[in-house]
């Protein structure tokens, strides 16, 4: 079975050239529900094959069913040569670190919550009417 999903199999007549905007809208509104649902079907129907130990990335795995600790390995080298070596592998962080940095940097931020912000909105509504009056 292919893994590649190709738009073949369903197609939703469009209406006629000189319909309203809105009949297209909707015609298009269909036929992208059709179509999600097609690709949907054809990804459910593909077979699962779970990826061989040595080649899963993170340290934890999940092994005939059961979770087990392991370190992620590469090759580097030549296998020709004869230089071919097996080195741990260490998982890409720069995505976490820069989310955590970003995080960090707003911390202690005054009005970092919607609620903060409406408060102190409305009290300063209150104390702007209290001198006018």
């Amino acid at each position: 079975m292919d893994s590649i999903f190709i738009r073949q199999d369903f197609y939703i007549d469009p209406p006629s050239a000189d319909a309203d905007p809105k009949e297209w809208a909707e015609w298009l509104k269909r036929d992208n529900r059709k179509a999600a649902a097609a690709k949907a079907a054809h990804t459910k129907s593909l077979e699962y094959a779970e990826t061989p130990e040595e080649f899963q990335a993170g340290s934890m795995r999940k092994v005939g069913g059961v979770w087990r600790q392991s370190v992620a390995v590469g090759f580097n080298g030549d296998a020709e040569e004869g230089t071919c070596t097996v080195e741990p592998v260490m998982e890409a962080t720069q995505e976490k670190a820069t989310i955590l940095s970003a995080m960090e940097e707003n911390r202690n931020k005054r009005g970092g919550s919607k609620a903060g912000k409406s408060a102190r909105r409305h009290k300063n509504r209150k104390r702007r009417k209290k001198g006018k009056k």
